[in-house]
């Protein structure tokens, strides 16, 4: 049987833009983000508004490792992206947490998606702006890390992978130094 992968995504701090610029900015970042996300997904893939600013995703035949994978390049899409409101020419940014968890059979979808709630609240309690695998898809995906480096130019070294999936975030921008170290149980990348 082939692997479904579910992702669960949150709008980070959609509120505060309700609140700061009106509910009419608050619904055209909403739109912004579906496309962004639409357009970072494979055309088999399916996205659905999940509730107030969630939305949930199932993406066919794809494993642990490549629902990361395809989380994470959505996740830098929305950052990168910043939507202008033309009739106040305001600028507004958002972010976005994950969490993922795979579709055992067809009976598990509930618990697939209870998953991947646990797992974005986890993402949210870790600073938000970032993607969490459920707990218990952790061993296969770590599994498959080894070895610990990706050759250059063949996609997300597996240690962004893991810093992913442990919370580690993202390399500080110049990368790690002596003096800039990953947090402590987080592995050094590569």
């Amino acid at each position: 049987q082939a692997p479904v992968a579910l992702l669960l995504c949150d709008i980070d701090h959609v509120r505060q833009v309700n609140d700061t610029h009106g509910h009419a900015v608050g619904d055209q970042v909403l739109q912004a983000t579906a496309k962004i996300m639409t357009q970072n997904m494979r055309a088999g893939d399916l996205l659905a508004r999940w509730g107030g600013e969630e939305f949930l995703a199932l993406l066919p035949r794809t494993s642990p490792t490549a629902a990361l994978e395809a989380a994470e390049r959505i996740r830098e899409a929305v950052e990168a992206f910043t939507l202008r409101v033309s009739d106040t020419n305001t600028q507004v940014r958002v972010t976005v947490s994950f969490g993922v968890s795979s579709v055992r059979c067809l009976d598990d979808l509930q618990a697939a998606t209870a998953r991947a709630d646990q797992a974005l609240y986890a993402s949210k309690d870790n600073g938000r702006n970032r993607v969490t695998l459920a707990e218990d898809q952790l061993e296969p995906v770590l599994n498959s890390l080894n070895p610990p480096c990706a050759p250059p130019g063949t996609g997300p070294a597996p240690w962004a992978l893991f810093a992913a999936t442990r919370g580690c975030g993202r390399a500080p921008r110049g990368g790690w130094t002596k003096t800039r170290v990953p947090p402590a149980g987080c592995p050094r990348p590569c």
